[in-house]
């Protein structure tokens, strides 16, 4: 199993992704789904791999979840018996920071203060 995510990993950072996480996160998944005997992704054993660390929040496990998504549709291509999970099963919020409004008087101030700097922004010019 490790083999095929090194090859994933390859592929997928030929193609630019970084996948520093993911690439820790799937060596975790490939140890856990060759100590359960597993020759292949099941949605069961993605699940379960994906709830392991206890106590922290559902969107962590929905993280952990989106990572063996990817391996699995990857492994899929190759063996059709390669179970994909369902992306809904944890609940998955994303909390946006609130945002600020400056008011013109408040970008005005800003302008004026960066002209006064002593390598002025060229914006500000």
């Amino acid at each position: 199993m490790q083999a095929q995510v090194d090859e994933y990993l390859r592929l997928r950072r030929a193609l630019g992704f970084k996948l520093k996480e993911e690439g820790r996160l799937l060596g975790q998944m490939a140890a856990y789904l060759e100590a359960a005997g597993a020759e292949t992704v099941s949605i069961e054993l993605a699940v379960r791999w994906a709830r392991l660390p206890v106590g922290v929040h559902p969107n962590h496990w929905s993280k952990r979840l989106r990572v063996a998504r990817g391996f699995a549709a990857y492994l899929h291509t190759l063996d059709p018996s390669t179970e994909i999970p369902p992306s809904d099963i944890f609940p998955h919020r994303r909390q946006r920071a609130t945002p600020y409004l400056s008011s013109e008087q408040d970008i005005c101030r800003l302008m004026a203060e960066a002209r006064r700097l002593r390598h002025p922004i060229r914006a500000a010019s």
